[in-house]
């Protein structure tokens, strides 16, 4: 663990780049694998675990770091559909407002009202409850056009998207026009924690203003080896991707082939919408009484009259595991009436 802290102590060492997440090992040694790791995914003034991140950064650092909050940006706009941001854009002081959701005109009217200052612009590269994707293209014009910064959330395209894996920015041939890239590591890497990388003097803010950062313990060594194993079989392997997405289309057309109404968008989440509160917890609880779990969306996570299933395919799906999920759908389905008893 010594040997950890001292790896991390120039700041130099950890500046980063989006790419930077899927590097080779660089050794066969386990601590020097983890410290690479740590170096690529964590904050540059990481401490180890139980430290706070912080405690020994001299004040010269801390007060740059909130100078270039502050001229950072004055207001934030997300994403109507994008919730996760708001009670930070909310806690930091700075105008709040929402444009409908993945639209760039509305996002660009917006921010033409808002000349003053800049503006931090929000959004999911895949949208966790509609499963649909962003145009991130237009977006990040609209963006440039207005001098704003420009946030994605990877979290859940991360590893499915992009001849990587970097997600739906580098899909989309907009890497480099993305501000701010977050994402988990518990979604495609199966692990524990999340990252935030960025080229702007604004991403040393975070290590002293954001309170659910500057006050959780650090990454175990254990997290970081778990997440970079994670990463190298993401980089060496890419009939995982190919895989995900032969998963995908089976599970969509056997659905909507029963005559679920599903999402447009095809992604590794699929929507499946029942409607009311009531018939939607029924036809789940009749799923998981069958032995198959998908999640439940109900309010406030969705309006009243559009309540969804929601079901998430991995690679790691078997064709079997899937023509059985497949048929309890059909059987649950037609038992309450969701779908056609002659489909």
């Amino acid at each position: 663990m010594g040997a950890l802290r001292g790896r991390h102590r120039r700041a130099s060492d950890t500046d980063v780049r989006i790419e930077q997440l899927l590097r080779p090992q660089l050794s066969s040694r386990g601590d020097r694998r983890r410290a690479d790791c740590g170096r690529a995914l964590w904050f540059r003034y990481d401490r180890l675990a139980s430290g706070k991140r912080n405690a020994g950064n001299p004040p010269r650092s801390r007060a740059s770091a909130r100078r270039a909050l502050r001229q950072a940006t004055s207001a934030g706009v997300h994403d109507r559909l994008s919730g996760e941001p708001l009670d930070g854009a909310r806690l930091s002081g700075a105008q709040v407002f929402a444009f409908r959701h993945n639209s760039a005109s509305d996002l660009a009217r917006k921010l033409a009202r808002h000349r003053p200052g800049k503006c931090l612009v929000v959004v999911e590269g895949l949208y966790s409850i509609g499963g649909d994707v962003a145009p991130l293209a237009e977006i990040a014009a609209a963006c440039r056009d207005a001098g704003a910064l420009l946030a994605v959330d990877e979290a859940h395209s991360f590893g499915a998207y992009g001849a990587r894996g970097l997600g739906c920015a580098e899909a989309q041939g907009v890497l480099d026009q993305v501000d701010f890239i977050v994402g988990t590591f518990s979604k495609t890497l199966g692990g524990v924690g999340g990252f935030c990388v960025s080229n702007e003097d604004a991403l040393k803010a975070l290590h002293f203003s954001a309170r659910s950062y500057v006050f959780t313990a650090s990454g175990s060594a254990a997290t970081i080896a778990g997440v970079q194993a994670a990463l190298a079989v993401l980089r060496a392997d890419a009939s995982l991707r190919d895989r995900l997405w032969d998963n995908i289309k089976r599970v969509r057309a056997g659905l909507s082939r029963m005559g679920y109404q599903i999402g447009a968008t095809e992604s590794p989440i699929v929507p499946i919408q029942i409607g009311a509160p009531e018939r939607t917890i029924e036809v789940w609880q009749g799923l998981l009484a069958a032995g198959l779990y998908v999640n439940i969306v109900l309010p406030p996570g969705c309006r009243s009259d559009a309540c969804l299933l929601r079901a998430s395919v991995s690679a790691a799906h078997t064709p079997e595991h899937l023509e059985r999920a497949l048929a309890i759908f059909e059987s649950v389905g037609r038992h309450l009436a969701i779908i056609d008893a002659a489909a």
